[in-house]
């Protein structure tokens, strides 16, 4: 086991007490605490209710598993080519036990061509295609979702985001996927300083306080990753140098063991000031407001002049779901 701050019971009980508190937390401090014989710390409520998040965590994630591996023998049966996505990969492969890390659904990227041969193959198998309107189109989102009575959701990613006026091609994410061993099941995975860089740009197109569990992630991808300028070069090549700087420096704040080497500009003056105006202290308190939500990801985007146009494509799919367009 890699070591890792997010695994130490100190470094976790050390987070700011609303963060701590937050709920997709609580497995993960129930199971590091459990392991380090500390949940005497815990209050007996938090630890009753940590203990339920655990285990209904781990039995969740079990049923997640079996469609998991169901939905990578379907593509295999038409040739498509998958890369399981943060928690699809990560709670089987990174965290030391499942139960850990909680998930509402499946993430996998899929090649661009071979995502309609996969879908129809799903649908077959009983798989809906869930969602209707503007902000279901692929011009307006980056993922094909599915799903089926008493299954998780799948969400085909044909785009890293569609979000922050970045580059989300996927197609060369292939070209650098590693093999992992998965649920019992050797498979390709993205090599690990690509998806150090796929969970710290999601977090940033959520404005980091949708969910804490990204700081997790991020923690225990850390040390996976052997040369952060590769992750550096990546941000700047799909235009996402001050998600990935932002990402990594809130990490570092709410788990100061973490270290790295990445050649990323100091940010200041008007993007600093309103970060820090809409995240707060603490931003992994709680979620954001609709519009702090939308003015950190507005001042997360890299090149100013395309923070207009971005908000105008807002604000023309919001007129058109309400069809005022």
């Amino acid at each position: 086991m890699i070591p890792s701050p997010a695994l130490d019971a100190a470094a976790l009980l050390a987070l700011p007490p609303r963060t701590r508190v937050r709920p997709e937390l609580q497995p993960l401090l129930y199971a590091v605490l459990a392991a380090s014989g500390r949940l005497g710390e815990l209050p007996p409520l938090q630890c009753a209710a940590a203990r339920r998040a655990y285990y209904t965590t781990l039995a969740r994630n079990t049923v997640i598993r079996q469609t998991l591996l169901e939905v990578i023998d379907q593509a295999a049966a038409v040739g498509a080519k998958l890369l399981p996505l943060k928690g699809a990969l990560l709670a089987f492969a990174a965290y030391p036990d499942p139960g850990m890390r909680p998930m509402s659904d499946i993430d996998l990227a899929v090649h661009p061509e071979e995502v309609d041969p996969l879908v129809a193959q799903l649908q077959r198998s009983g798989f809906v295609r869930y969602g209707t309107g503007p902000r279901f189109a692929l011009d307006q989102t980056h993922h094909i979702i599915l799903q089926r009575p008493s299954t998780p959701m799948v969400e085909l990613h044909v785009r890293l985001l569609h979000e922050l006026a970045v580059d989300g091609e996927v197609r060369s994410l292939f070209d650098r996927a590693i093999a992992l061993e998965l649920c019992e099941r050797k498979v390709q995975a993205l090599c690990w300083s690509d998806h150090f860089f796929f969970v710290a740009l999601h977090a940033a197109a959520h404005g980091f306080s949708y969910s804490p569990l990204w700081l997790i992630d991020l923690a225990l991808l850390w040390p996976r990753v052997g040369d952060f300028s590769v992750v550096a070069r990546q941000a700047q090549t799909r235009r996402a140098v001050a998600a990935l700087h932002f990402a990594c420096a809130l990490a570092q704040r709410y788990f100061p063991s973490l270290r790295s080497a990445m050649p990323l500009p100091r940010w200041s003056g008007a993007r600093t000031w309103l970060l820090r105006h809409t995240l707060g202290e603490d931003p992994l308190a709680r979620s954001v407001s609709q519009r702090d939500s939308l003015l950190t990801r507005a001042a997360l985007i890299d090149r100013l002049p395309e923070i207009v146009p971005w908000l105008g494509d807002k604000i023309l799919l919001r007129l058109r779901e309400r069809k005022l367009v």
